[in-house]
């Protein structure tokens, strides 16, 4: 048994004395290219997160639906426009015309009536 372990062990020295003997190699102190893209993809992961937190809190509902109304309603108020029209739709009287009439040069015709 003594004889295979001196044989194994000058074995090992012939294989690992070289390698063991070499000085390490450097180590890199760059950062390497996908480094950098993790980094951008890690902020724009964290600014969709941010905004989607503000909405949620702007809002009080994760439900994208009433995110899109509150931008709609910001929108709306922030028009000046807006602020002179009635919030309130017209109401729409149909009445049946005895002969249809052509509409003038700056005038769209006006659709029929659907039952």
């Amino acid at each position: 048994m003594i004889e295979f372990e001196l044989h194994l062990e000058s074995d090992l020295r012939k294989l690992l004395d070289p390698v063991v003997a070499r000085p390490p190699r450097p180590r890199r102190r760059h950062v390497p290219h996908r480094t950098w893209s993790r980094l951008v993809t890690g902020f724009a992961v964290a600014a969709l997160i941010a905004a989607v937190g503000f909405e949620a809190t702007l809002t009080k509902s994760l439900n994208p639906v009433d995110w899109s109304r509150s931008v709609g309603q910001q929108i709306t108020n922030a028009n000046p426009a807006s602020h002179h029209q009635s919030t309130t739709p017209a109401k729409h009287t149909t009445q049946a015309s005895p002969a249809p009439s052509r509409p003038s040069a700056g005038q769209t015709p006006a659709l029929p009536a659907v039952p």
